[in-house]
């Protein structure tokens, strides 16, 4: 392809990033601290559980231990 046979054409085109537009869920980030810490009671809930699971099953475990 020689220099002489390249051409330049030029087209209007309109952008939008609308579709990607990313609508934000809060308002404020006050809404989005209490929106998050309502979990906090059932995640504290579940460590306990979990916690005397742990306690039950080394307790056993020293139960077994001592006969």
């Amino acid at each position: 392809m020689k220099k002489k046979d390249r051409f330049v054409e030029k087209k209007e085109f309109i952008l939008s990033m609308e579709p990607y537009e990313i609508s934000l869920d809060f308002d404020t980030e006050k809404d989005k601290f209490f929106y998050d810490n309502q979990k906090v009671p059932q995640k504290l809930e579940n460590i306990d559980k979990s916690i005397n699971k742990l306690i039950q099953k080394l307790d056993n475990k020293q139960k077994a231990h001592n006969l």
